[in-house]
């Protein structure tokens, strides 16, 4: 992955945001996120767009469409939480990297 398929952004209050994009045939075509904000509740958010989240017309979402809205709203989307508890941030890793076959259902 070169660096133009990856972007992160650290907003005021703490809050970040991570995407990172997947090269198939030379076309960048899904987004993967992740999404924290260490100082508001106790989890970060990660979202596959391989999971297959769809909008009313069927058209695929992408990450600022699931993370658009409330939290609870991307958890519907297909987003997971992933506590700050033990090993965070090796689960976060292990499930942006892990196979589709692999994922949890949600």
């Amino acid at each position: 992955m070169n660096e133009s398929e990856r972007t992160h952004h650290e907003h005021p209050g703490g809050s970040s945001q991570a995407v990172l994009g997947e090269e198939l045939r030379g076309i960048l075509n899904e987004q993967h996120a992740v999404v924290d904000n260490p100082q508001y509740g106790n989890a970060r958010y990660v979202w596959r767009a391989d999971r297959g989240a769809t909008n009313k017309d069927g058209e695929p979402l992408n990450w600022r469409e699931v993370f658009g809205n409330h939290k609870l709203n991307a958890r519907s989307l297909g987003a997971i939480t992933v506590r700050h508890i033990g090993e965070w941030e090796e689960r976060t890793l292990n499930y942006l990297t892990c196979s589709i076959d692999e994922l949890p259902q949600v």
